[in-house]
């Protein structure tokens, strides 16, 4: 399995936390890769274009705020990883077990796997403030 962590500098110290706790629950045998969108911009892998707009990044061409740098990032776990089980988390998430055993609970015929809920935030303002927007299917891209 290969783990993808999204990466935003504004978070580093969330960041380190998830590879930190990723290894330690694996005892080392899986290490996380960071999705640093400037790098994959670099790399040829990410064009999107977007702005900054009252204080946060803004995609054009989805037409909305991104509260983190490695929103679209995301998407892109397929192709990096080529095959097999890989799995994507936003950084600011920590692992109590060991991500593997997930993979005894989905479908293994699906392409994608997401846990379905329906998050509706009451906040008004999150992370490093950003505004907080409502819409279908938030967070099922993110563990």
């Amino acid at each position: 399995m290969r783990v993808y962590i999204g990466y935003d500098e504004r978070e580093e110290e969330a960041a380190r936390v998830a590879a930190k706790t990723l290894r330690e629950v694996t005892n080392g045998e899986l290490e996380p890769e960071f999705l640093v969108a400037p790098k994959l911009a670099d790399q040829g892998l990410l064009w999107r274009i977007s702005d900054h707009r009252g204080g946060q990044d803004y995609d054009l061409i989805s037409n909305a705020p991104k509260s983190t740098r490695f929103a679209i990032s995301r998407f892109l776990t397929p192709l990096l990883c080529q095959g097999g089980h890989a799995l994507f988390l936003d950084c600011d998430m920590l692992f109590l077990e060991d991500p593997r055993h997930m993979l005894a609970e989905i479908d293994h015929s699906a392409a994608v796997s997401v846990v379905k809920h329906d998050h509706q935030p009451t906040e008004q303002w999150k992370m490093v403030n950003q505004a907080q927007t409502k819409y279908p299917r938030k967070n099922w891209s993110s563990v």
